[in-house]
């Protein structure tokens, strides 16, 4: 994937996009989570795999390194929770794992946690706040999530979604846990959410891809870039999410830079 973009800022109220400062190691095949004012990109593939944990401080726009991992890993997933990053699947060679690492912030530093139960690259993850589910993956389009409980460091299996998803994205609306898009070859557009008991469909993106960007933030969800059957996609779009489950309102697709 492109590696040496600048990192862009997309702000809702003027619909702009905005380049900003580059990472200091460019990477694909990772992810990237937003903690109190920081983004933080674990990890990677620069043509070869990375270890490095790379953290973008959005009010001074600057980058630097923090303790990277313990050894390097890309097509993993990452996700916030209490404080802490979890690293999820991939592994030195981008194949399936059962890797999960995690990260504390306020001590710099790793440590290891249960393993995975299904081994998984280019999955999504999510956290709401007491659990984190791992969704799909890998390039047969795993319909498995793996849901963890890091009190306990218990993973249990949690209900299949509806459709299969390599490389999907993922986000918690406060309400319900999303699956968004994947599909390794079939780019779906399709999304659906998850109530705690059951998935649900959710509306259609208008340009179905694998490997996207997703972020949720104020009842507003954008999805940004991702790879399609015509390549890298320059497009995102936004969903309104409201505070009733049911209401779903998709609006235009934004293009990026």
């Amino acid at each position: 994937g492109n590696r040496d973009n600048p990192i862009e800022e997309y702000d809702p109220a003027t619909d702009t996009w905005t380049d900003k400062t580059n990472l200091l190691t460019g990477v694909s095949n990772t992810g990237a989570v937003a903690v109190d004012g920081r983004v933080y990109v674990p990890g990677g593939y620069s043509g070869v795999a990375e270890a490095a944990l790379q953290a973008y401080d959005i009010g001074s726009n600057t980058v630097v390194t923090l303790t990277a991992m313990p050894a390097p890993n890309y097509a993993h997933a990452v996700v916030a929770h209490e404080g802490q990053l979890h690293v999820l699947g991939g592994d030195s060679s981008g194949n399936a794992g059962f890797t999960h690492l995690v990260y504390d912030i306020a001590t710099d530093s790793w440590s290891g946690a249960a393993p995975l139960l299904t081994a998984v690259h280019y999955a999504a993850a999510a956290s709401d706040g007491t659990y984190i589910y791992v969704m799909g993956g890998n390039t047969a389009n795993l319909i498995t999530v793996q849901r963890y409980d890091p009190v306990a460091d218990v993973w249990t299996d949690a209900p299949i979604m509806d459709m299969g998803r390599g490389g999907p994205g993922a986000f918690f609306d406060g309400q319900n846990v999303w699956a968004v898009g994947g599909g390794w070859s079939s780019y779906t557009p399709h999304t659906e959410y998850f109530d705690g008991h059951t998935w649900r469909l959710g509306p259609e993106m208008n340009v179905g891809a694998r490997t996207l960007g997703v972020a949720y933030g104020d009842g507003l969800v954008l999805k940004a870039a991702g790879w399609n059957s015509s390549g890298y996609v320059a497009t995102a779009e936004t969903l309104s999410i409201t505070c009733e489950r049911t209401a779903y309102l998709p609006i235009a697709v934004r293009a990026a830079p």
